[in-house]
């Protein structure tokens, strides 16, 4: 009983019959563990072996059989992949290779193509540069045509104006044509050395003539106002004698006041020259307190100056005392914050604001 026991708890370890059947695959005539991978030239024959082994025992067996099978199968599959891989691994080299080449002439390509479009940019560059060339070529070609249409046009007008005026004077030298005729007859009849001028006789001729006519003006000219003032002198001495005459009598009386005006001027004038004295020495006394002071401004105000503030010269007095007042309530706070320091039984050197304020 027991031994019955014991086997047929061995035949519950086993596996289910169904899932633990035995399947051989083809099999192949003279194959050993040393002669995987060898082709065979005869035909796969499958045989079905002779089992005369107990069910427990083939089924152990099986089981055993199977996985060396499947050892071996596994080891070909395996052997099979790597044989694949070296080759996908070759066909990868190849292609790399193929790839790199490829690489290299598309690279070449991508050069080349990039020279033609630098050379074709160029180009256009260049035809850009010669067409703005020849736009401002034409353009100031236009401008200049224009200018010198405008500059022909007022040359034709000046012209027309100077062949009018041309015109005119030759119309006036045949009006005038006669007058040079006594002109010229007169200067026969002169003595040769009457004109000095050897170029233009009759041009000397008439500028003598104006010459004599001018001084002949002003002399009489001259003359004319003499007499006149010659006349009024005379009326004037009359009327002075008799105003004279007046005058002596009242200017003797006037005289004798003024004298007496005088003396009493002089004790006034003393007066004055004191008090303006005085005065004098007061303004100058208030112009020297008045320059130190500005002196005073000028050097507190250096003091008070900052580093970005502008120049002292270029304050003026309203803005010196502006920055001197700053800076003076910036000293009334330096010292309001020192006292409350104090106060609060703090040390002025404990704070980082006293030794600025010392320094300032």
């Amino acid at each position: 009983a027991t031994a019955t026991e014991d086997s047929q708890a061995e035949e519950s370890k086993l596996p289910d019959p169904a899932s633990a059947r035995l399947e051989l695959g083809p099999h192949q005539r003279n194959v050993f563990v040393t002669q995987l991978n060898q082709a065979e030239e005869e035909d796969l024959v499958r045989e079905v072996p002779v089992v005369s082994e107990t069910g427990a025992r083939l089924l152990d067996t099986g089981v055993n059989t199977l996985q060396k099978t499947l050892v071996l199968k596994k080891e070909a599959e395996l052997s099979k992949i790597d044989s694949d891989l070296l080759q996908k691994r070759r066909e990868f080299q190849d292609r790399m290779r193929e790839c790199e080449s490829k690489k290299i002439v598309l690279a070449e390509k991508q050069q080349a193509m990039k020279d033609r479009v630098g050379k074709f940019e160029k180009f256009i560059q260049e035809n850009e540069a010669k067409r703005r060339r020849a736009i401002q070529r034409y353009q100031t070609e236009s401008r200049l045509r224009a200018f010198k249409e405008r500059e022909e046009e007022e040359l034709q007008s000046y012209l027309a104006l100077l062949r009018r005026k041309q015109a005119v004077l030759s119309a006036k030298v045949q009006a005038y044509r006669k007058f040079e005729t006594y002109m010229t007859s007169v200067v026969d009849i002169l003595p040769p050395d009457y004109i000095k001028v050897s170029d233009n006789v009759i041009g000397g001729l008439i500028m003598r003539y104006n010459t004599l006519e001018d001084t002949f003006n002003r002399l009489y000219a001259q003359m004319s106002s003499v007499q006149e003032q010659i006349q009024e002198t005379r009326d004037r001495e009359s009327r002075l004698k008799a105003d004279h005459a007046r005058d002596v009598l009242s200017k003797n009386s006037q005289l004798a006041e003024l004298h007496e005006a005088t003396e009493r001027q002089k004790g006034t004038q003393e007066q004055h020259e004191q008090q303006v004295s005085y005065v004098i020495q007061r303004i100058r006394d208030r112009s020297e307190a008045y320059g130190m002071t500005l002196r005073a401004i000028d050097n507190v105000a250096t003091r008070c100056l900052k580093r970005h503030d502008p120049h002292l010269q270029s304050l003026d007095w309203p803005e010196k005392m502006e920055k001197i007042r700053d800076h003076l309530m910036d000293m009334e706070e330096v010292v309001r914050a020192v006292q409350d320091q104090m106060a609060r039984g703090v040390t002025p050197s404990a704070t980082p604001a006293a030794p600025a304020a010392a320094a300032k």
